[in-house]
């Protein structure tokens, strides 16, 4: 039996020109890079994700990626350089009402629109994380939960930034917290070289900073009654507070901040006023008396208190 002749494949295949391949590929890139244009099909709303104070594009854009807000991190950063934000994208929490395209996307960032209702949230200062609590509590946050909030800052009396901050309205316990604490460094940095020069840890100068935030209420007493409490630190005596009512049986600081200082608190431990007096006493208008032996300090009680 005789088989069928063999059919030969063609010694060549049928060739693209260089500017057909090229075309193609241009095609295919532009595809690519329109689909990337479009946000992801599980684009996160009413959902807050954070670019943090520092943070360069290249670290904003792969955080973007994972949190499915852009299907390309590197299209993301060529927009944003296109749009003339390569530097310094804004801080902040953002929420984002309905999925943004990828333009859409690199213009609010790069403008800062963070949310579209904050909520405004005034911590006072010398507030204690109880009373932190208490006002976000009360001020409307959707997600926030005391008692996880209050659990998370067991051990940050003293670390949480008291100012007044505007939150998205679905921001987390979690992102809370790291936005106290985050604000805190912050202002704590530019004192670093302060606080070593001046010998006391930073424990030490929040601690005494949280006394003298609720002993006055001015900058001036403040850096007197520092130099005070100071005095009586340094030379092994009982600091004798009201605020801290420790401080009558133990010598020494608290264990730990009594509240959350402000910065012109920190301050004002860290430039303490060097003076004869020993003790001090605020009457009922909030005026301030010092003396220099204890028969002048009971002088100040009878004079003022009585």
């Amino acid at each position: 039996m005789r088989l069928p002749p063999f059919k030969k494949f063609p010694k060549k295949f049928p060739q693209f020109s260089k500017k057909k391949i090229g075309l193609i590929f241009g095609v295919v890139a532009l595809v690519i890079v329109i689909l990337n244009f479009f946000p992801p099909g599980n684009f996160p709303t009413d959902q807050v994700v954070a670019v943090e104070p520092g943070d360069d594009l290249k670290t904003v854009s792969q955080y973007f990626g994972r949190q499915n807000l852009v299907r390309s991190p590197l299209l993301f950063r060529i927009v944003v350089r296109a749009m003339g934000g390569e530097r310094d994208l804004p801080a902040g929490y953002y929420q984002f009402e309905s999925p943004l395209n990828v333009i859409s996307l690199a213009r609010r960032v790069i403008a800062g629109r963070s949310t579209l209702d904050p909520v405004r949230v005034s911590i006072i200062e010398g507030f204690t994380n109880n009373q932190i609590a208490r006002a976000l509590a009360r001020s409307g946050l959707a997600e926030f939960n005391q008692t996880e909030f209050l659990a998370k800052t067991k051990d940050l009396q003293g670390l949480l930034f008291p100012a007044t901050y505007f939150f998205p309205s679905h921001i987390s316990t979690d992102q809370v917290v790291t936005l106290l604490r985050r604000n805190f460094d912050l202002v704590i940095k530019p004192l670093e070289l302060k606080i070593r020069k001046s010998g006391r840890t930073l424990e030490e100068v929040v601690t005494m900073a949280s006394i003298i935030e609720r002993e006055a209420s001015n900058s001036d007493d403040r850096r007197q009654i520092a130099g005070i409490l100071w005095k009586r630190y340094d030379a092994d005596h009982k600091l004798q507070v009201d605020v801290a009512r420790v401080t009558y049986k133990e010598e020494g600081l608290p264990e730990k901040p009594i509240a959350n200082p402000s910065l012109d608190a920190i301050e004002a431990a860290l430039e303490p006023v060097e003076s004869p007096f020993w003790f001090y006493l605020s009457d009922n208008k909030g005026i301030t008396h010092y003396a220099v032996t204890y028969n002048d300090h009971k002088k100040n009680i009878r004079t003022y208190l009585q």
